[in-house]
């Protein structure tokens, strides 16, 4: 089948969970391909952080971006759920 358009990085601003604007036209782009592509897909979300800042923070951090993403997914698809999304 077709490629999906699925974002393979999603920028933040440093030590923020917060989408960047840039990234928001991928996202977008994934959801209308998944609309024009009904079916059934399995969706894994990762969160990363940069080295700076404690272990701790990052891995806060990192679970923090997985869920924003997650839920801007849910929020503007209308039938992926962010409950659904396999979060690390």
């Amino acid at each position: 089948g077709p490629d999906t358009p699925v974002p393979s990085n999603v920028h933040f601003e440093a030590n923020d969970p917060g989408i960047s604007a840039r990234t928001r036209a991928d996202l977008r782009n994934m959801l209308e391909w998944f609309r024009r592509h009904p079916g059934r897909y399995a969706l894994h979300v990762e969160g990363h952080a940069s080295a700076e800042g404690t272990e701790e923070r990052n891995a806060q951090l990192s679970r923090e971006r997985a869920k924003t993403v997650a839920g801007w997914i849910e929020k503007r698809s209308g039938f992926l759920r962010a409950n659904k999304v396999d979060l690390t």
